[in-house]
Parts: structure tokens; C-alpha cells; sequence
């Protein structure tokens, strides 16, 4: 199993700062953010080698403070769109609105 995670991380290299099974997904860390931003297809090439689920995450240094993304997301986000919360999911590094 962890050489899975090792040849990931050779498939990806200096992208991926930590690798990691969550049940029978695989779940990777990056401090990149353009990575982040764009390496969906990087990602699904490995996918498509390993055969596992893969889910990209960033790392909490590269991402902004809670109340910095909920402000940012108001000011986006239209008044009529009737936001009544948001929700920060910090272990998956996501946001629900």
C-alpha cells in the first residue's frame, strides 16, 4: 500500500507534499496553488494508472483565514442569491454554501 503512495508521489513530483489513505480513497496535499488550480488533468492521469480515487487538497498555508473567504465570497456571491451560511470544512479544506 505505501508504495502506491510512493510512486504517486514519483508521478507527481514537487506538487504533492503528503499522501494519505482516507478509507479506500487517496487523498494528497499540496502547497502549490497553481497546482491546485489547474492540475486536475495531472491528477486524473494518475487516477487512470492506479485505478483508486483520488481527491487533491491544499494545504492550510496556502490557504486563506476563514473570515477572509467568507468576506470574499459575500462580496462575489450576488445579494439576491440569499446566502444563509457558510461552512467551513477545514480537514477537507472546502466550503459549503
Amino acid at each position: 500500500m505505501a508504495d502506491i503512495l510512493k510512486n504517486i508521489k514519483e508521478e507527481l513530483p514537487g506538487v504533492v507534499s503528503d499522501a494519505v489513505f482516507e478509507g479506500a480513497n487517496i487523498v494528497l496535499y499540496t502547497e502549490d496553488k497553481e497546482f491546485f488550480k489547474t492540475g486536475e488533468s495531472k491528477v486524473k492521469a494518475v487516477v487512470d494508472k492506479i485505478k483508486k480515487r483520488i481527491e487533491l487538497r491544499a494545504e492550510q498555508a496556502i490557504l486563506l483565514s476563514e473570515a477572509e473567504t467568507e468576506k470574499t465570497i459575500r462580496a462575489l456571491v450576488p445579494e439576491d442569491a440569499g446566502i444563509t451560511a457558510v461552512i467551513f470544512d477545514v480537514q477537507r479544506s472546502s466550503v459549503v454554501i
